[in-house]
């Protein structure tokens, strides 16, 4: 009985230990295909993984040092811009103080000229006074001292038929010297009285 049982139970533990063996190279078989050979699926997949992995890394490398170059680029056309700028600034500001310049130096020689003329002129208005007075000084002098209105005289002359000449003293009209005299009326007719007494004295003189 004992024998019996103990044959049954060799014959379960020798299919079961076949089972497990079968199962063991089943996993093993399996194990190697899948994940063991270089050829597996999870080799397959994870190198397929890092490949993507890898590119994705080289673009963001690449997406990195284009971004740097452009930075770069960008910060060279910065200050390129900033120097062009403040030579702009420069030439602008040079051509204002040239600017400036032109134009005060004209105006000062505008203002020299002006100058020049006003002292001329002043100059001229200052020699005729002087002129002037030399000439009224000079016929002050020439003709002594001064005379009253009331005692000037003119002289009216005749010649007879033999050719003599009488001439006897006349005196002015004072109204011709009056206060006024210096308006037109009076020195139109200041100059009709010279004129007649230039014409008289013409008229007069022997022939």
């Amino acid at each position: 009985m004992h024998k019996i049982h103990l044959e049954e139970t060799t014959t379960a533990l020798a299919r079961e230990q076949a089972a497990m063996t079968a199962k063991n190279t089943e996993i093993t078989s399996a194990l190697e295909d899948g994940v063991l050979k270089l050829d597996s699926d999870l080799n397959l997949e994870l190198q397929a993984s890092q490949a993507a992995v890898e590119t994705s890394v080289n673009s963001v490398y690449s997406k990195q040092e284009r971004n740097t170059i452009k930075i770069q680029q960008a910060k060279q056309e910065a200050a390129r811009l900033k120097t062009a700028n403040r030579e702009a600034y420069i030439d602008q500001k040079r051509a204002l103080f040239a600017h400036a310049t032109a134009v005060q130096n004209a105006n000062d020689a505008a203002l020299l000229v002006a100058q020049q003329k006003i002292a001329e002129k002043n100059q001229a208005i200052e020699d005729n006074f002087r002129e002037g007075r030399f000439i009224k000084n000079q016929l002050r002098t020439a003709n002594g001292p001064r005379t009253e209105v009331s005692d000037l005289k003119t002289q009216s002359c005749t010649t007879d038929q033999f050719f003599n000449t009488k001439c006897t003293d006349v005196d002015y009209d004072d109204a011709a010297f009056a206060a006024g005299a210096r308006t037109d009326a009076i020195r139109t007719e200041a100059a009709a009285v010279d004129t007649a007494i230039f014409a008289e004295r013409q008229s007069n003189v022997p022939r």
